[in-house]
């Protein structure tokens, strides 16, 4: 379903959102040898635990291509 911003853009850039930003869990996974561990260099992401970062308003957090977020109302287009 189509959906549309307020505001539309950073309210001081004026840059266009890229997305929203996201929380998520997953396991840092590791490797093991003669008893002692390192980081494997990869994470298993929970993919279903995903969720939009949301204020207590319900706005969402975007974020644009220099990584500068603001908080926007998310409305459904119909």
């Amino acid at each position: 379903m189509p959906f549309k911003f307020d505001p539309p853009k950073h309210p001081e850039f004026g840059t266009e959102p890229r997305g929203t930003v996201e929380t998520l869990s997953g396991c840092a996974l590791f490797s093991e040898e003669n008893g002692t561990y390192d980081w494997d260099g990869e994470t298993d992401v929970w993919w279903d635990e995903q969720r939009t970062v949301e204020d207590k308003d319900g706005r969402v957090q975007l974020i644009d291509r220099q990584g500068n977020t603001w908080w926007a109302k998310m409305i459904d287009v119909k």
